[in-house]
């Protein structure tokens, strides 16, 4: 007969075994020989995981470049992707296995026959989201600003000129993080890539991708350029709001969030753009122009505080 410990015992010998100290990592005494001996193989050791990861996600880049050359090739290689993930690395019986195919057949043939005025083209949302994947990689591995910006304003420009296509569910496919439920990432075991700083693994979060990655590096290479970063960012989110919802949505989108934005731009601005006294202008231009806004209140008690700070001050804002 099996016995079975209760649960508050469980409970206590799984506290206990976590509340003991780590293990001490006992004194080892190296030759000055040693050491440099195991340095260097740990230098090589680094280089040649590091040569071995460029060539792997050069060929993944490859692959999913070519997966995102057309509408078509995209959605060939969804289906691929889906019978790695969900047939064969789970090693279904031949029954599960026909029934697994047969439940994709009828999805996909579902989102083949779906009005496209309501719910977009699959293909299409695919296609941008391989391409936004190479992009995070090549910025996980690149890490260079320099490098990665102008191919995400060129993603972002691409994204607003697909907008028309991306709607329903298309756009909340789209529109979600890059992450180990997504079938590509999951196919091609790339969760270990998708970590790079100053980055948002969203394909359809412009906002995220200006604040953390354009508007820093812009920040830092020309200041000035700012303000017109930021009415580029907003035009692009203006556009791709105005192809991707239903006209009420927009709507209520263009009174609501599109203040806020403007907000946000003109507080932005205040704090590290050229000119701090323009920016306290748009934003009482902002409030002015939306005296109805549900936070028009709190932005003009933000602003009262921000004069009145200025006016207690013995340097002015911008000089």
């Amino acid at each position: 007969m099996i016995r079975h410990l209760p649960l508050c015992l469980l409970t206590a010998a799984t506290l206990s075994w976590s509340q003991e100290p780590a293990p001490t990592v006992p004194s080892v005494a190296l030759t000055p020989e040693q050491v440099a001996n195991v340095r260097k193989q740990l230098t090589d050791l680094e280089a040649e995981i590091q040569r071995q990861r460029g060539g792997n996600l050069s060929q993944i880049i490859a692959r999913l470049s070519a997966a995102a050359g057309s509408d078509a090739a995209a959605l060939k290689f969804y289906e691929e992707c889906q019978q790695l993930v969900n047939v064969e690395r789970k090693d279904l019986d031949a029954e599960q296995t026909r029934q697994r195919e047969a439940q994709q057949e009828r999805e996909l043939k579902r989102r083949s026959e779906e009005n496209e005025k309501t719910d977009g083209e699959f293909g299409t949302a695919l296609r941008m989201q391989l391409q936004y994947l190479i992009l995070t990689l090549q910025a996980d591995d690149e890490a260079k600003p320099e490098v990665i910006a102008p191919k995400l304003q060129a993603y972002i420009q691409e994204l607003v000129a697909a907008a028309p296509s991306l709607k329903g569910r298309s756009w909340a496919y789209l529109n979600s993080p890059l992450g180990q439920n997504n079938v590509f990432v999951s196919a091609l075991q790339l969760r270990p890539f998708l970590d790079a700083k100053n980055w948002s693994n969203n394909p359809g979060d412009i906002g995220a991708m200006y604040k953390m990655t354009l508007l820093p590096y812009y920040e830092a290479k020309d200041k000035d350029s700012l303000p017109a970063q930021w009415d580029a960012q907003l035009a692009a989110q203006a556009s791709l709001m105005q192809g991707v919802l239903p006209e009420p949505e927009y709507e209520l989108w263009r009174q609501t969030d599109a203040p806020q934005l403007q907000w946000l731009r003109a507080e932005d601005l205040f704090a590290r753009g050229p000119n701090p006294l323009q920016a306290m202008a748009d934003m009482l231009k902002v409030i002015r122009d939306h005296p109805a806004h549900p936070d028009s209140q709190q932005w003009l008690t933000q602003l009262r505080t921000m004069v009145e700070a200025a006016a207690g001050s013995d340097t002015p804002p911008g000089s």
